[in-house]
């Protein structure tokens, strides 16, 4: 079986800045699975550690080539040195995400640790807890609750940064599938003799406002339940890690469904019926995928580009105004 080459750092984005995965020694996972399909100890010992029975790794390792920065094969050289500062400028952005992410769980887990929200057996001592476990031994007491504390300290340390390992390393995959979406848009948009962008806007400050103004209701509801004065701070830390979750992937998808649709009006404005039949039914599926009704006849796309179609409307206007004037 041919098992695919390690990755080097002269193979990923110029400026991608992997060093995080290379301390806690998932890289060399990566690329020993990669290269041998075998487990490496320390995923072995991260299974082991950190109780984790699925983890999807084969796909993992396989979706590191995303990060390769020849991924695309069908870029000319007489375009790489552009591409290379699309990649550069996108793994400057992935940097800034890892890091937030990183930050902002670590000051998470500093908060869960300096105001711990649960209580222990007995209330009313003032000692909590920082996981709402159960332990079978008297961890309202000394010298039990001091032993259990420092014993979720380490739990939470360790999973906290495990999580935010993950995290990070999703963000890298999904931010270099932007990264390769905006390659590839550039790409066919050049493949054009006359390109003009497409503008589109879209209003959603209306639909913004509206849900604003619900999630406000909703937490003034849920506020008025609330009678520690630090329950909220506590709560949104309890919170912390969906909200870093969900805002960053968030993001990142957006830039994916923008480079997405920049692909799509790329092929439209190109000469892509001059091109190989290869390169012209993939357009086609492109088109038909974007479920654009200008731009389909039948389940065909014919070979009009963007000026010609400004000038069929053009002329279908005048046409229609003339017809209106000699009715009158």
């Amino acid at each position: 079986m041919i098992y695919q080459e390690r990755l080097q750092k002269s193979d990923l984005f110029y400026g991608l800045n992997i060093a995080h995965l290379k301390f806690y020694g998932l890289w060399d996972g990566i690329n020993d699975y990669r290269s041998t399909r075998k487990t490496s100890r320390m995923f072995k010992l991260n299974m082991t550690l950190s109780t984790l029975y699925v983890f999807p790794y084969v796909d993992q390792c396989d979706l590191v080539d995303l990060l390769r920065v020849d991924f695309l094969s069908s870029i000319p050289d007489s375009k790489r040195h552009h591409v290379n500062s699309i990649y550069q400028q996108n793994a400057f952005r992935c940097n800034i995400f890892t890091v937030l992410a990183f930050t902002g769980n670590v000051l998470t887990i500093i908060t869960w640790t300096i105001l711990p929200g649960f209580d222990t057996e007995k209330t009313g001592t003032g000692r909590k807890k920082i996981l709402s476990g159960w332990y079978p031994v008297p961890y309202s007491e000394s010298p039990w609750y001091e032993i259990v504390f420092g014993y979720e300290v380490i739990l939470i340390c360790w999973h906290g940064s495990l999580v935010s390992l993950y995290e990070s390393f999703l963000l890298i995959l999904l931010v270099a599938l932007y990264s390769h979406f905006i390659v590839l848009g550039y790409h066919t948009s050049t493949l054009n003799k006359n390109y003009k962008g497409l503008i589109k806007t879209k209003d959603d400050a209306t639909n913004n406002i509206a849900f604003n103004m619900e999630l406000r209701k909703i937490l003034l509801d849920y506020n008025k339940l609330l009678s520690d004065a630090l329950s909220t701070f506590k709560l949104m830390m309890y919170f912390s890690f969906a909200l870093i979750e969900i805002t960053l992937l968030c993001v990142s998808s957006s830039f994916v469904e923008s480079a997405s649709m920049a692909i799509q009006d790329s092929v439209y404005s190109s000469d892509w019926y001059s091109a190989d039949k290869a390169f012209a039914t993939t357009a086609q599926m492109i088109m038909i995928r974007a479920k654009r009704p200008v731009t389909l006849t039948a389940l065909k796309m014919y070979p009009v580009n963007m000026e010609t179609m400004i000038a069929i409307f053009r002329f279908i206007y005048s046409a229609v105004a003339v017809l209106s004037k000699m009715k009158e």
